[in-house]
């Protein structure tokens, strides 16, 4: 089994193109979470994870084995491959499920995060909601952008 635990923009209530992709080619498997923090990168988060359970990243997993193909392109949007000194890497943690525990790939943030926001109870989406809210649209900037900007479901899969 491939794994992916996804915590920002592939979540599904995000509905952005790249995480409609991923829900109609992969399997999803349930609602997760790892130690770590969020930060607020402004459109999108930054997730640093740890070793100590002090604070949880609050997630989703999939499992990607029947579309090994898209690695590739979740690679590509993460930006991985990007440069010498990628803002991301694809490792492996651990991830905490209802029925399991599972090794699962996921995209850590490699920049100084000493000066961002950190994310209060690991959780984006109820982080932008509650940001939104203060600012009375009802949806976020970043979550709009997302939404707004990237190749639908059908230019993507025939990429595959």
């Amino acid at each position: 089994m491939e794994f992916l635990f996804v915590y920002g923009t592939l979540l599904t209530d995000v509905k952005h193109p790249k995480g409609e992709m991923l829900r109609a080619l992969a399997s999803f498997i349930g609602k997760g979470q790892i130690p770590g923090t969020l930060y607020d990168l402004g459109e999108y988060p930054a997730l640093v994870a740890c070793n100590e359970t002090s604070s949880s990243v609050l997630g989703e997993v999939y499992d990607l084995s029947s579309c090994p193909n898209l690695w590739a392109e979740l690679d590509e949007y993460e930006g991985i491959n990007d440069s010498d000194t990628p803002e991301y890497t694809r490792e492996k943690v651990l991830v905490t499920t209802a029925d399991a525990t599972l090794t699962c790939w996921t995209y850590i943030y490699q920049g100084i995060v000493q000066n961002l926001v950190p994310i209060e109870g690991g959780d984006y989406l109820s982080y932008f909601k509650e940001r939104e809210d203060h600012r009375g649209d009802g949806e976020t900037k970043g979550l709009r952008e997302h939404r707004d900007h990237g190749e639908g479901k059908d230019d993507i899969e025939k990429s595959l």
